[in-house]
This record gives C-alpha cells, structure tokens and sequence, in this order.
C-alpha cells in the first residue's frame, strides 16, 4: 500500500515542509507555498522541487492523501449502512407503527437511528384525523451496499487461509460481519492518525 512508503525518506525538514505546502496549493508554486516551508527565496524553492527526490516525494504523498481520503469515504458510509442494516425498527417506532414519543419531542436526539428514517409522510383521514407514517430504511438495500463496498460475496477459500483460519466476511453472521466492518473502521482511523503523525514530522 501506498500509505506504507515513506515519502519524507532522503528529506531534511524544510524539504517535507515543502512537499507538503506544496500538495496543500493544489499543486501550484506559489508565494505561500515558499514562504510556509521556510525557504528565503522562490527560485531556491522551486530549484528544490525540481529534484528527483523531491517529485517522487510529491507524487508519494498526493497518492497518500488520496487514498486516505477514499478510506474516509469508504469507513464513513461503512459506518452509515451498518446502522442501517442492523438496526431495530423496534428503537424507532412503537408497535402500531408510530415514532416513538422520545424521537417525536427531541427529534435530534436520535443521534444515528436519524440514518434509518427515509421519511416521514403524514396525511389526514376523512374523520380530519392525522395520520403519520414512518418509512423506515431498507435493511437489505442497505446489507446490499455493505456486499459491494466490501466484495463480501466475491471472496473465496483462500482467503480463510491467508486470515490465519478466520471465515471468509461472506460467511459470517450479521453479527459476525458488524464486527469485521468495525475492525476495519478502527485500522482506518488507526492509519489517518499515523498519517496525520508522519505529516506533523515534516513540518
């Protein structure tokens, strides 16, 4: 992977503060991008990223950052369809299909059940009486989702092997597979914290 190469190698600080200053200007030399980094002059700067060293260290970290942020991306709507495919409807509404009192005081309470309400549609009867219905997320649009973001259903025996004897994610319990997508969670944010480590070191 990528975010395992370290890109500051070879850099003395200046110059990763340059590389970095740099990727922050989108790539542009500007004024900024010199003056951040600690260099005297732009012509001593820009001489700098015309090393090999340099571009390779640029090209390094604009691809970790990208794939941090795809990791973001990908744990941040893991997050959000777990919540969806598992939860309780039960912790929502009450047995006649009403929200449940709690959630109709302080609606912003919710906190991320809110993730599991598509709608809320009311209407009246012909007694002039109101009518509230409560659509609900699609528990197995959502597992639906969870198989393409993680190929759950694409994975084969060896894959048993290679995780030392673990069942395949596909064949795990819902409960089983909550926790898988947890841990995978949990090393992603594990990762953007010793990114954001490596960074720190190069200013």
């Amino acid at each position: 992977m990528i975010l395992d190469e370290t890109w500051q190698e070879g850099l003395s600080q200046i110059e990763q503060s340059l590389v970095v200053e740099f990727f922050l200007a989108g790539g542009s030399f500007t004024v900024d991008v010199w003056k951040n980094a600690g260099y005297k002059s732009a012509r001593t700067a820009k001489n700098a990223l015309q090393k090999e060293k340099l571009r390779r260290a640029v090209k390094l970290f604009s691809a970790m950052q990208l794939e941090l942020k795809a990791d973001f991306v990908k744990a941040k709507a893991a997050g959000i369809l777990v919540v969806r495919a598992f939860y309780n409807s039960f912790d929502i509404i009450t047995a006649d299909g009403k929200l449940r009192p709690e959630w109709t005081e302080k609606p912003k309470s919710m906190g991320e059940l809110a993730h599991c309400v598509d709608g809320i549609e009311t209407s009246y009867d012909k007694m002039g009486r109101k009518q509230v219905k409560i659509k609900l997320a699609n528990k197995h649009e959502a597992i639906t989702g969870l198989n393409r973001l993680f190929n759950f259903d694409n994975q084969d025996e060896e894959e048993e092997e290679e995780a030392g004897g673990k069942k395949p994610i596909h064949l795990l319990t819902d409960e089983g597979r909550r926790r898988e997508i947890a841990e995978y969670i949990k090393r992603f944010e594990q990762k953007r914290i010793e990114c954001k480590k490596k960074k720190g070191k190069g200013k």
